[in-house]
C-alpha cells in the first residue's frame, strides 16, 4: 500500500469517527438525555467600555474630592463693616483704621474710618464732561492729601490702595481706551463696591496687585479685594473685560458680585482664578451670555440665595476646583442655556437647596469629577436636550434635608460615557425621564431609587440598562441595546413594563427576592439575544411579551412565581425552567407559544390544552445528523472513487510445488 492512500484512508478514518460522536451526542440531545453546557446565543463574553478606564469610578459618590481637595477650605465671615457701610451707615467705621474713598454726584470724599477728611469736587477738573469715570476720579484724588489711595502707575493702568465705593444713584465707568487696567492692592478692605448705583467696566482688566511682587495674589485664602454692588437700584454690567484673582470667603466678596436688588449683565468677559468667579446674592434679572468662568478657587459662577430671573447663555466654565455652574438656596424662575460647563472638580450644573421653577437646557456638560447636571432638593426643573458625557454620573435628582426634589422633568438629554447614566434618589417624588438616549455607560444606564416615570427611554451598552433599587416604578417604551442585564428589579422592587425591547447578552429582565413585575399593555415586550429571558425570584405578571433567540427563556428561581398570558417563547435551549420543589403550584401558563428543545423543565403544567408547547431540534442534533449523511457520502465516494487495493485484490497465494 502506498503512503499517500495509507494517509487518505487516515484521514477518512477520523471524519468517520467524528461524525459518529456528533452524531451520537446529537441524537441523545434531540432526544433531551444530554444537553450540551452552554450555549451559542450570549456566550460571548460581554465587551469592555472601551471608556471603562477613562470615567471615574466611585462607589455611587456624587462629588469627588478631586477638585474639592484644591479648593481652600471655608472660612465664611461677614466683614463688620462691610463694604458698603462707607455710604450706608458711616458711624459703623467709627474707630477704625479702614480708608475708603466715597463717590457723591458731585465729587469724591476721603474718610479713615467714619471721618471724612478731605472732599474734592468734579468740577474743578478741566474738561469735565459730567460723567463720572475712575480717571476724573484719580485726576482729583492727586490734588488730595492722599494721593497715593488712587493713581496712575503706566498709562491706563491704576493702582487702588483703599475702598472704593459709590452713593446710591450715581454712575461710575471703568472703560478703555483710557482705562486698560485696574489693579487693587491685596490688603484687607479693599474694593471697588456701590450701593443702589451703576457700575460698568468695558474692555478693561481688573485684578488683585502685591506693589511687593509686583505681580496678582493667587492665594485664594488671603484676604483680597473684589467688585460688589447692592442695594435696590444697582446695576453691574461688565462688557468684554477680565476679572483674576479676586475674593475672599466674605459676605459679597467672593470676587465679582450682584447683591439685592442688583440687575445688569455680564458679557464676553473672563472670570478667572478669583474665590468665586462670579456671584449673585438676591439679584434680579441679571443676564451672562458669553462669557468665561475658569480655574476659580471654588465656583465658576454662583448664583445664590433668592436671585431671580436670571438667564445664563452661551457661557463655558472649566477648570473650577468645585462646580461650573450652581444655583443654590432659593434661585428661580431663571434659565441656564446652551452653555458648555466641563472639566470641573466636581458637578457640572448644579440645582441645590430649592432652586426651583429653572430650565437647563442645550447644554453641552462633560469630564466633571462629580455629575453632569445636579437636581438636589430643588423642584420643577426642565432638564432638556443637553450633552452630558464622561462624568462619573450623568444627571442626578435627590432630595435632601435642605429642599424637596418634586416634579422634576428630564427630557430628551443625550447620555454618552458617563459613569452612571441617571440617578433618581433620595426621597425624589413624581420624577418623568422621557426619550432620553444613555449610551456607553461603564455601570449602569439608569438607577430609579425612587418611584418615577419613564417615557420613550434608551439604553445602549451598559452592564445594566435599569435598575430599580427601591419603590415602584414604570416604564413605557423602554429601549435596552448591547448590554448584559435589561431590567433589574432589586429586593422588594415593583415594576410595570410596557411596550419594552430588551435586547441583551445575559439577562433581559431580572426579577429579585420579594420584587415583582408586571408586563403588560397594548405593545409587546420583546426580549431577544439573552442568555435568559427572564429570571424570576420573586413574582413576575407576563401578558403580551415575546421572547425570541434566547438560550433560555423564563428561569424559575426555588421561591418564584409566574403568571403569563399571551406569550411566545423561542427559546434555544429551555422554553421554561422551574427549580426547587412544588413548580406546578407556582406557575399560571394560559394561552402561550412555547418552543425550546425542551418546552418545560423541572415541573408539569396544570393547564396544556391552552398553551401550544413545541420540542424543537438542537443545533447539536441538526450538527449531528449532517454528520451522518456527511460520513455515508463520504463512505460512497470511497467505495466508488478508492483504487483497488493491492491487498485487497491480490491472488491467494498458492503452495510450493515439491519437487518431482
Amino acid at each position: 500500500m502506498s503512503r499517500q492512500h495509507r494517509v487518505r484512508r487516515a484521514a477518512l478514518a477520523m471524519v468517520a469517527v467524528a461524525a459518529v460522536a456528533c452524531a451520537t451526542l446529537g441524537v441523545l440531545a434531540g432526544l433531551g438525555v444530554w444537553k450540551p453546557q452552554g450555549s451559542f446565543v450570549g456566550s460571548w463574553s460581554a465587551a469592555t467600555n472601551p471608556l471603562a478606564n477613562t470615567v471615574p469610578n466611585p462607589a455611587d459618590s456624587f462629588t469627588s474630592d478631586v477638585g474639592i481637595a484644591k479648593a481652600p477650605p471655608r472660612q465664611r465671615v461677614r466683614m463688620q463693616p462691610s463694604q458698603f457701610d462707607a455710604v450706608a451707615s458711616p458711624k459703623k467705621l467709627r474707630g477704625t483704621p479702614w480708608a475708603n474713598i466715597t463717590v457723591q454726584a458731585d465729587g469724591v470724599r476721603t474718610m479713615i474710618g467714619n471721618r471724612i477728611t478731605w472732599i474734592g469736587y468734579f468740577r474743578s477738573l478741566p474738561h469735565y464732561d459730567g460723567n463720572i469715570s475712575l480717571e476724573n476720579i484719580a485726576g482729583l484724588i492727586a490734588d488730595s492729601p492722599t494721593p497715593e489711595w488712587l493713581r496712575e502707575t503706566d498709562p491706563g493702568v491704576f493702582l487702588l490702595m483703599v475702598g472704593l465705593v459709590q452713593s446710591p444713584g450715581t454712575t461710575m465707568t471703568v472703560a478703555a481706551p483710557r482705562v486698560t487696567e485696574l489693579r487693587m492692592a491685596a490688603n484687607p478692605y479693599v474694593y471697588v463696591a456701590g450701593v443702589s448705583s451703576t457700575g460698568t467696566f468695558r474692555g478693561v482688566k481688573v485684578t488683585s496687585w502685591l506693589p511687593a511682587t509686583n505681580a496678582p495674589d493667587s492665594d485664594a485664602t488671603h484676604r483680597r479685594p473684589f467688585v460688589s454692588y447692592d442695594g435696590a437700584g444697582s446695576r453691574l454690567d461688565t462688557i468684554d473685560s477680565d476679572f483674576s484673582f479676586l475674593g475672599s470667603d466674605s459676605s459679597e466678596g467672593y470676587g465679582v458680585s450682584w447683591g439685592t436688588g442688583t440687575t445688569g449683565q455680564a458679557l464676553r468677559s473672563v472670570f478667572h482664578d478669583n474665590l468665586f468667579g462670579a456671584y449673585t446674592g438676591r439679584a434680579v434679572n441679571v443676564t451672562f451670555q458669553n462669557n468665561v468662568f475658569r480655574n476659580n478657587a471654588r465656583y465658576g459662577l454662583d448664583p445664590h440665595s433668592d436671585s431671580r430671573g436670571l438667564t445664563i447663555i452661551g457661557n463655558e466654565a472649566y477648570g473650577n476646583n468645585t462646580h461650573g455652574i450652581i444655583f443654590s438656596k432659593g434661585v428661580v424662575g431663571s434659565v441656564i442655556a446652551n452653555n458648555h460647563s466641563h472639566d470641573n472638580g466636581a458637578n457640572g450644573i448644579m440645582m441645590d437647596e430649592m432652586s426651583s421653577n429653572n430650565v437647563v437646557q442645550n447644554n453641552v456638560v462633560e469630564r466633571n469629577h462629580g455629575g453632569g447636571i445636579v437636581i438636589q432638593g430643588s423642584s420643577n426643573i426642565q432638564v432638556t436636550n443637553n450633552v452630558v458625557a464622561g462624568n462619573t454620573l450623568g444627571i442626578r435628582v435627590n432630595g435632601n434635608e435642605l429642599g424637596i426634589a418634586a416634579t422634576n422633568r428630564i427630557t430628551g438629554n443625550q447620555l454618552s460615557g458617563n459613569y452612571n447614566g441617571i440617578k433618581i434618589y433620595g426621597g425624589a417624588r413624581d420624577t418623568a425621564l422621557a426619550h432620553n438616549v444613555v449610551r456607553d455607560t461603564v455601570n449602569t444606564g439608569i438607577v430609579l431609587s425612587e418611584p418615577t416615570t419613564s417615557q420613550s427611554d434608551t439604553v445602549i451598552n451598559a452592564q445594566k440598562g435599569v435598575l430599580v433599587r427601591h419603590g415602584a416604578s414604570t416604564l413605557t417604551g423602554l429601549s435596552v441595546q448591547q448590554s448584559a442585564r435589561g431590567v433589574v428589579l432589586a429586593d422588594g422592587t415593583t415594576a410595570t413594563i410596557a411596550g419594552a425591547q430588551l435586547d441583551t447578552r445575559e439577562v433581559g429582565i431580572d426579577v429579585h427576592d420579594a420584587a415583582t413585575v408586571t408586563l403588560a399593555g397594548a405593545n409587546t415586550t420583546t426580549i431577544t439575544g439573552a442568555r435568559k429571558g427572564l429570571v424570576v425570584s420573586g413574582m413576575a405578571n407576563l401578558s403580551n411579551v415575546t421572547m425570541d433567540k434566547v438560550a433560555k427563556g423564563v428561569v424559575l428561581s426555588p421561591v418564584g412565581r409566574l403568571s403569563v398570558e399571551d406569550g411566545q417563547i423561542a427559546a434555544q435551549d429551555v422554553g421554561l425552567e422551574v427549580q426547587g420543589l412544588g413548580g406546578s403550584d407556582r406557575i399560571v401558563l394560559h394561552n402561550s407559544d412555547l418552543r425550546a428543545t425542551d418546552p418545560v423543565a423541572g415541573a408539569s403544567l396544570a393547564d396544556v390544552s391552552s398553551n401550544k408547547l413545541t420540542a424543537t431540534m438542537s443545533w447539536l442534533a441538526i450538527a449531528g445528523a449532517t454528520f451522518v449523511a456527511l460520513a455515508l457520502i463520504l463512505h460512497l465516494l470511497h467505495r466508488i472513487f478508492a483504487p483497488m487495493s493491492s491487498v485487497r485484490h491480490r491472488g491467494i497465494p498458492q503452495p510450493a510445488r515439491s519437487g518431482a
